[in-house]
């Protein structure tokens, strides 16, 4: 009696880590993804430790790249959602606060005629028509150190930011990828906990068939 109870218990947790894990988010290529207006959006997992071109790397790899935000509205969407993500990892900034890489840059920030709040492009080489700089932002550090690359805090507002490490609470975070489709590749994780999952179902029916 008391191995059926332990053992209905234990198909009870992976039937609710199944039906959670899945709710709201797809399990594909061993990343989680959301949907918004027909894009996919998940984080790296490269994070703690890594640059802004490693997170970048890491998003090309799987046939997307760090994502670009066209308005508000999507703004808003990634605010509320992406940072619940299962496979979010607390690295907070400077404050504490919470934020994610997105992909925009200023790549010719050295160019004396270019000054911090000029020359932001996204990754797909488009201009930044709009934004939602935090208050006193991009500001460089100040004037004091080089922040060429942008993150989305979680109250939505964006902070430019330096990925080499000059302040270790925020040396590497996780990116935001975007892609056209959830890549396609196995998941063996996601494919053994259904398979548990199905002899835990057969095991139980077998036991109430006696």
């Amino acid at each position: 009696m008391k191995k059926t109870l332990l053992m209905v218990a234990v198909c009870g947790v992976i039937g609710v880590l199944q039906t959670q894990a899945r709710a709201d988010w797809t399990y594909a290529a061993g990343y989680y993804w959301e949907c918004y207006n027909g894009k996919y959006y998940a984080l790296t997992e490269t994070g703690n430790g890594a640059t802004w071109d490693e997170v970048r790397q890491e998003a090309l790899d799987l046939g997307g790249d760090l994502v670009t935000i066209d308005d508000a509205a999507e703004n808003s969407w990634l605010a509320a959602t992406i940072f619940s993500s299962p496979d979010y990892q607390y690295l907070p900034g400077p404050g504490g606060m919470e934020h994610l890489w997105i992909g925009l840059c200023q790549p010719n920030s050295a160019d004396p005629d270019i000054d911090r709040t000029a020359g932001w492009e996204w990754v797909d080489g488009s201009e930044l028509t709009w934004s939602n700089w935090a208050a006193n932002q991009p500001s460089d550090g100040a004037g004091e150190i080089t922040e060429d690359w942008a993150a989305i805090k979680a109250d939505g507002n964006w902070n430019d930011y330096s990925p080499f490490g000059w302040l270790p609470v925020y040396d590497g975070i996780q990116g935001i990828m975007e892609s056209d489709e959830i890549p396609s590749a196995p998941v063996p994780g996601a494919a053994l906990l259904t398979a548990v999952g199905s002899v835990c179902v057969g095991w139980l029916r077998r036991r109430h068939t006696r």
